[in-house]
């Protein structure tokens, strides 16, 4: 039969019950279907007895179509059932699931010596087997060739494939050769896939299911042969290697093909067609490349070490910024141990910010017991750092913001607004917190990376220090600076310093029109200034000295200019000079001067009245061409001698200015050239009228009494030992000078006298008693 087409199916021939050819042949060519049976459709079995044949020729139907649909389809030996150059979905359909009394369990059998051979394009298969619930399916004699069919696509209880050719073209990828409910076993079966660059092999899966595909990562032969459920053994590509199991034997089962070659433990590289370990500079490998890595290849674990480096490198760099921030001075002040005890021990006390004092008060106390300290710029030179020698001092905190300095010798009563505390002997403190942070943040996240990846432990750290914490580092290097400048100008700022900021802008210069502007006697400072100098440092100069204005004001306010204070301001001609000791309080200086300016200038003018003050007239940057080699030439000679009104020698109750040697030498330059010297305090001056108060000056001839100038003292050796000379070269003697100073005083003081009885006779006048 040929050239055939039916409109649904039985194109070729439609049987009503079975289909025998005894003997002979059958042949059906170029016949179609549009569904099934586009060849022929039998109602029954099939049967081919020996020495027949039945060829199907160019059988044409759609995706949906079988060939040829019957019960079963037996051949006996030499018989031969032949499809060739067939199209559509199945080649044979062979439906028994009834188990017709024809068919019995043998829905599909060829004997030993017959043969079905199948050449065309099946998409689903070429044969679909609807056997007897317990028929064991037995697949022989079989030859097909074909593009992707598989050899069986139902699931029958169990299949026995022997003596079975496959011949596919590429590509070739996890095609579905047959598949079973409960298993199946090969005796002998062939696949072949000349064209396919990998070789073809089989795959097995646990679900009664045998696939053909074409490995990418193995090298398998064009032929593939099974026997006894056995075949060989692929050889291994793409940075595999042969898993140990399977290194002695040839043969493998199917379940096995695809378990005989494996990737390189992760951390090891393939090489030379084995594993090695990866190195511990390079320690990380997914096992599936010839090459390791610095870092984790897994993203999770990447990212757990990279946190956990962060973290440590982060800390510690905040721990060195707090530690290396210098603590700014708000105030440092000396005071008695006990203030009821004038001879008790002098403690010194110190207010600062800083990034320690931010802390926790908790830390903040451990740092400081921890760390020492130096101090710079405080313009104390017992407590400032010697560069030439090691200064480290102690300091406990006894507030957030408050240090006390330990077992420290305080040699006079002082005190600071300038300055700065620098962390110094900081290594061990500052090992011991790399350990504790790398204790709590780093380890654990080491010991996680660890444990996740199944990488050694030392190949870990390296990666997580060598690769991770050391780049950052790198980076918190070159941040230190900025970061460092930025925080120091967050703290560097205090009340004091703003203070000088504010009075720097309220300077004006008015400069001496004279040429000889920068003589002493040109150097005068008014009242007005000196009162607002006092005024605007009141709150932090409160009763401290000269001393103090000098290192923490004047310095700063003439730094930038190397001059002194009345050239910032302009220098006027000297009215008075003053002689006075540093050591007296600055409130009772100015107040002193005032008293004077009103005794001597008046209520109208004194305000306008220009003193020479050592402290601001003479350049604290260049002390010692003020001072000279000769005290007749230094600047307070020259002052003197300058044609002034008259000398105000400023006295506190410990009557200090009379203790030290350059006053002393003021005292007797101002006898020889005859200026009127007073003795001037807080309540007036003495002997003046408008002092009423004899107390005072009282209490100060009381000092004088007891005073020895072979007992005053100098800062200056050398300019102690020069004074003494011109003293005795001028009256012969240390003790003329005593006697001088006493001669002065007995006539203030009778002066004192005759004004406090003045005025005790007029207030009994007015009460009406005389």
């Amino acid at each position: 039969m040929s050239d055939t087409h039916a409109g649904v199916e039985g194109g070729g021939f439609m049987v009503g019950t079975a289909l025998t050819i005894h003997n002979g042949s059958m042949s059906v060519a170029n016949c179609s279907a549009v569904e099934t049976g586009t060849a022929g459709r039998v109602d029954g079995r099939v049967l081919l007895s020996s020495q027949s044949s039945l060829h199907i020729h160019h059988a044409e139907g759609d995706g949906s179509s079988s060939v040829l649909v019957a019960s079963c389809l037996q051949l006996h030996p030499e018989s031969n059932f032949v499809l060739e150059g067939i199209i559509g979905g199945h080649g044979l359909d062979l439906q028994n699931s009834g188990c017709s009394s024809r068919c019995r369990n043998t829905t599909f059998q060829v004997a030993e010596s017959a043969a079905l051979n199948a050449t065309g394009l099946l998409s689903s298969g070429l044969l679909s087997v609807k056997a007897c619930p317990s028929e064991e399916v037995r697949l022989s004699g079989i030859y097909l060739r074909s593009w992707h069919s598989s050899l069986l696509t139902t699931r029958p209880r169990y299949v026995v494939v022997e003596n079975v050719n496959i011949h596919y073209l590429p590509p070739v990828d996890h095609l579905q050769i047959l598949s079973a409910q409960e298993n199946f076993s090969i005796d002998s079966l062939a696949i072949s896939c000349p064209d396919c660059p990998q070789g073809v092999t089989f795959n097995a899966t646990e679900d009664g299911t045998l696939r053909a595909l074409s490995p990418e990562n193995l090298q398998c032969f064009k032929t593939f042969t099974v026997s006894n459920g056995l075949t060989p053994r692929c050889d291994c590509g793409d940075y595999r290697i042969t898993s140990e199991h399977f290194r002695n034997t040839e043969l493998v089962s199917l379940k096995d093909v695809f378990r005989t070659c494996s990737f390189c433990n992760r951390h090891s590289y393939f090489q030379d067609g084995i594993c090695r370990p990866c190195e511990i500079y390079r320690a990380w490998s997914d096992g599936k490349h010839d090459v390791c890595h610095w870092l984790p290849r897994e993203r999770p674990e990447r990212v757990i070490l990279f946190t956990g480096a962060a973290v440590l490198v982060i800390l510690i760099f905040i721990v060195f910024e707090i530690l290396q921030t210098p603590l700014v001075i708000l105030d440092a002040r000396s005071d008695l141990e006990d203030p009821s005890d004038m001879a008790a021990t002098r403690i010194f006390t110190i207010s600062v910010q800083g990034p320690i004092t931010s802390l926790p008060k908790s830390i903040s106390r451990l740092v400081h017991q921890r760390v020492h300290y130096r101090a710079r710029g405080t313009s104390l030179q017992w407590l400032d750092c010697d560069p030439q020698k090691s200064k480290a001092i102690k300091v406990c905190s006894v507030a957030q913001r408050k240090l006390l300095l330990q077992n420290a010798h305080v040699p006079f009563d002082c005190a600071s607004c300038r300055g700065s505390l620098h962390a110094t002997e900081t290594c061990y403190f500052f090992t011991l917190l790399i350990a504790l942070v790398f204790l709590l943040a780093m380890l654990p996240t080491i010991i996680k990376v660890t444990v996740m990846s199944g990488n050694r432990f030392e190949h870990t750290i390296v990666s997580a220090v060598l690769y991770l914490a050391l780049p950052m580092v790198v980076v918190a290097v070159v941040l230190h600076w900025p970061v460092s400048w930025l925080i120091q100008r967050l703290y560097r700022r205090t009340p004091f310093s703003e203070a000088l900021d504010d009075y720097q802008k309220q300077i004006h210069c008015k400069p001496h029109p004279g040429p000889d502007a920068t003589h002493p006697r040109n150097q005068g400072l008014l009242v007005l200034t000196l009162r607002g100098l006092w005024k605007h440092f009141e709150s932090f100069i409160l009763e401290r000295n000269m001393h103090f204005v000098v290192a923490n004001i004047v310095r700063p306010l003439t730094q930038s200019k190397g001059v002194s204070f009345v050239t910032l301001w302009g220098g006027r001609q000297v009215d008075y000079f003053v002689s006075h000791s540093w050591g007296t309080s600055f409130a009772h200086f100015v107040r002193s001067i005032r008293c004077h300016a009103l005794s001597k200038e008046g209520p109208a003018s004194w305000i306008d009245a220009a003193y020479w003050i050592c402290s601001f007239a003479n350049n604290q940057w260049n002390i010692a061409a003020e001072l000279a080699d000769d005290p007749m030439d230094s600047a307070f000679a020259r002052a003197l001698r300058g044609g002034i009104k008259g000398v105000a020698m400023v006295l506190d109750h410990e009557v200090q200015p009379l203790t030290r040697v350059w006053c002393l030498f003021e005292f007797l330059l101002s006898s020889r050239e005859h200026l009127e010297l007073v003795f001037t305090t807080d309540m007036g001056v003495v002997g003046d009228d408008g002092c009423k108060s004899f107390d005072i000056a009282l209490e100060v001839g009381k000092k004088i009494e007891c005073l020895e100038v072979v007992k005053c003292q100098a800062s200056s050796e050398e300019d102690k030992r020069k004074i003494f000379e011109y003293i005795i070269n001028t009256l012969g003697s240390l003790e003329s000078m005593d006697g001088q100073i006493r001669h002065l005083m007995g006539e203030m003081l009778e002066k004192s006298l005759a004004n406090v009885g003045s005025a005790t006779d007029s207030l009994l006048h007015r009460l009406g008693r005389k």
